[in-house]
């Protein structure tokens, strides 16, 4: 279920799409949760170098679709666009 992927956004202790773009911080945060995922379900065959390599070229490629979204709606809004906003929980 979503159980484990909320419980490490509302934790903080996820990874985020811009941590794809600081090689360095992705490689520790990346080798962190797979040996937190390790200690919970025990040691399995998992190449964890070989993942980070793959995501440091899926990042180059995501790239150009990625932005600072709040300053992308500030720029709209000093530009008086329509700004539709769509979500959930009530919002």
């Amino acid at each position: 279920g979503i159980g484990p992927a909320y419980s490490g956004k509302a934790s903080r202790s996820g990874l985020r799409v811009h941590h794809l773009f600081d090689h360095t911080t992705f490689s520790e945060k990346f080798r962190k949760i797979v040996e937190g995922r390790f200690k919970r379900y025990g040691h399995f065959e998992y190449d964890t170098e070989g993942e980070i390599e793959r995501y440091k070229r899926l990042a180059e490629r995501l790239r150009p679709f990625v932005i600072d979204s709040v300053a992308y709606i500030h720029d709209a809004l000093a530009a008086r666009k329509r700004i539709l906003v769509e979500g959930a929980n009530a919002l």
